[in-house]
């Protein structure tokens, strides 16, 4: 997920209940929130080291435990040193160790929300590194989701302080949001107008009714967020189980060659479209399933020739052995040059044209000599 995302959700949940474990540190919730993403350092040393490290150790439960433990002992030394410059103390009156302990407990919860969210869309996480590499995939929402940001930016927009400077701000990512979803041209114009009636809904409410931005109404404004939440996600999985099914019957009755795996991807702003994808053993399948109407879309497929000597060599080399690593579906592309053969190598999940736009991540070219 992108970190607005996870900042939100940090915040909301923080407001949930948790601001009275340990009040005044909804910074520590946002920055746990994000900050097993500190893994992106690794894009300064190339996109095989991308490949390997990101969504790795930070993502999984060693890292999220060494991150609670150093964000936790960071704020509380960085607590204990501003009460002692200055007399406006709002730290709860516990023992250091006590205080320290809860500060754990929230990091903790904080920083594995993050993998949490992150594994349940289909780049997928690797949660049991360094012991096992196995990626596991949620396949039930698109990394960019207007529909959770209406729910958690909702909750923290009703509860927040009422200043000029923040509402401005809020004016901001919601235009910015807005743009997103309007210029993309993936969400169509129906989603675009529920979403913004939906802003305006919750500008409506926070004019008229400022019970919202009490503690309790805090707290009860961020837990029916979180319940929107989670039935939102229980819709996603059952619509997501339909069009797994209807991927499966399509892939068992209409092609002939067997089919070795195959998945759904969500799309942008639409729970009721769905991308499938399917590997052969010499073939990449990919079509959208329009569960409004049933309808299939004839998969397009993309030709991988596995056991040619060629693409065995390009998955011979680090980058390509990386790549091979990360890939859910692996596709190909040969091209002859003075120098050799180029071969392209790209993952299926985000490259469906080895020519058009798309995640610098996603594809690495080697030369065969």
């Amino acid at each position: 997920m992108e970190n607005l995302t996870h900042s939100l959700f940090g915040a909301v949940l923080y407001r949930s209940g948790f601001d009275r474990y340990v009040p005044n540190i909804l910074p520590l919730w946002v920055i746990g929130a994000n900050l097993p993403d500190i893994d992106v350092i690794v894009n300064l040393f190339g996109k095989t080291a991308y490949l390997r490290h990101h969504r790795g150790l930070t993502h999984a439960i060693p890292g999220v435990i060494i991150l609670s433990l150093a964000l936790a002992t960071a704020w509380f030394f960085w607590q204990r040193w501003q009460n002692s410059t200055t007399s406006n103390n709002t730290t709860i009156n516990l023992s250091s160790f006590s205080l320290w302990l809860r500060l754990f407990i929230s990091s903790f919860v904080a920083v594995g929300t993050h993998p949490m969210l992150d594994g349940l869309n289909n780049y997928g996480i690797r949660p049991f590194l360094p012991w096992n590499e196995k990626w596991f995939y949620g396949d039930l929402v698109f990394i960019v989701d207007p529909w959770i940001w209406l729910i958690l930016g909702g909750a923290v927009f009703l509860t927040g302080v009422r200043s000029k400077n923040l509402t401005a701000i809020w004016a901001v990512l919601a235009v910015i949001a807005w743009q997103i979803m309007f210029f993309s041209g993936r969400v169509a114009s129906i989603t675009i107008a529920i979403w913004t009636a939906g802003v305006g809904i919750l500008i409506s409410i926070r004019l008229y009714f400022r019970e919202w931005t009490t503690n309790q109404g805090k707290n009860w404004a961020a837990r029916i967020a979180l319940i929107l939440l989670c039935s939102y996600l229980l819709t996603l999985n059952y619509l997501q189980t339909q069009a797994l099914t209807k991927a499966e019957n399509y892939f068992q009755t209409q092609v002939k060659e067997k089919i070795t795996k195959f998945s759904v991807s969500p799309t942008p702003a639409n729970p009721l479209k769905w991308e499938f994808l399917g590997e052969s053993q010499n073939n990449f399948y990919f079509g959208t399933i329009n569960l409004t109407n049933n309808n299939l879309t004839t998969p397009k497929q993309i030709f991988v020739d596995r056991d040619n000597l060629v693409f065995q060599k390009a998955l011979a080399t680090p980058e390509g052995k990386e790549l091979l690593a990360f890939s859910r579906y692996l596709i190909a592309l040969q091209e002859d040059t003075s120098e050799g053969t180029l071969v392209t190598l790209c993952d299926g999940r985000y490259v469906r044209d080895f020519y058009s736009r798309h995640p610098e991540f996603a594809c690495i070219k080697v030369l065969v000599k």
